[in-house]
């Protein structure tokens, strides 16, 4: 049997196109989730952290820009809390909290900040994410028993309610968060 396009050679070079434009712009996308999944995309934002645009450089194939607005798309991360901040936003608040002890020189905790910023995108409204610095906040890490990092706690009715030690699958920060909202 035959392909379509071979009995008509214009059919035959709008299909060659087509693949060619349809490879071009799929290699973009995979660029695109790419550099999103490494945090090495350039966004541009507005004020309020709506991401306006995706740009990058795809110069091999003859493009030198490749750009596409993404409108409404709300970039949601884990707030900083701090040692004067903590009574106010974790212990007083009236939706559960969770907080990520971290510090700079970890490497797990970098993996665990990937994941608290899509919980805090995926649980907005529902739940609020904090990070706090282990070594410039010590005072508060020692109060609330965290010897290790990277450490979550997550609390409800301004009390401790799951600690999760160390690097984990995100299945287990979301089942410490639907126990929390669940009861």
């Amino acid at each position: 049997m035959q392909e379509w396009t071979s009995w008509n050679p214009k059919l035959a070079l709008w299909k060659k196109r087509f693949r060619t434009a349809s490879k071009i712009f799929l290699t973009c996308i995979e660029m695109a989730v790419a550099a999103i999944a490494h945090e090495n995309l350039e966004t541009l934002l507005d004020g309020s952290g709506h991401l306006q645009t995706l740009a990058f450089l795809y110069a091999s194939k003859g493009i030198s820009f490749f750009l596409f607005p993404i409108e409404g798309k709300k970039l949601q991360s884990a707030e900083a809390v701090t040692a004067c901040s903590w009574n106010e936003l974790v212990l007083s608040s009236d939706v559960p909290v969770v907080v990520e002890f971290w510090t700079s020189w970890c490497g797990p905790c970098k993996m665990v900040s990937r994941v608290m910023k899509e919980l805090a995108h995926e649980y907005s409204g529902r739940v609020r994410c904090f990070r706090i610095d282990a070594d410039d906040y010590p005072q508060v890490a020692a109060s609330h028993g965290v010897e290790r990092i990277p450490t979550i706690l997550v609390f409800k009715n301004a009390e401790k309610f799951e600690r999760i030690i160390g690097t984990m699958p995100k299945s287990v920060y979301v089942a410490a968060i639907q126990k929390s909202l669940s009861q």
